[in-house]
């Protein structure tokens, strides 16, 4: 009796840990923002310091040199137009913008 409750404990643990491991949170949304001003380090630093307090931004980076800016994020979390306000409020007129799904 005592190993048929073992079995049936351990099922219900690996059951539960798939259960946990498929509800795991991933970034959804791959957004790549080209604008002139990501050319100033100035601007870059504020609007990277910003995206580092926003929960739901799981990675970003910014190139100087093409002038863009990538950002993966949960849109269940935040939405992009949470994302672009930043831009704006840093001087970006946001020339072109591209979404792409992350797929897991």
């Amino acid at each position: 009796m005592k190993k048929y409750i073992f079995i049936l404990m351990i099922s219900a643990l690996f059951f539960l840990l798939i259960n946990l491991s498929s509800n795991h949170s991933a970034p959804s949304i791959q957004m790549i923002v080209n604008d002139s001003s990501l050319n100033n380090i100035k601007i870059v630093k504020n609007i990277e310091r910003e995206l580092s307090n926003v929960k739901g931004i799981s990675f970003y980076e910014v190139s100087l040199q093409s002038n863009a800016l990538l950002v993966n994020y949960n849109h269940e979390k935040v939405d992009d137009k949470h994302i672009m306000g930043i831009l704006k409020k840093w001087g970006c007129e946001i020339n072109s913008i591209s979404f792409n799904p992350i797929f897991n």
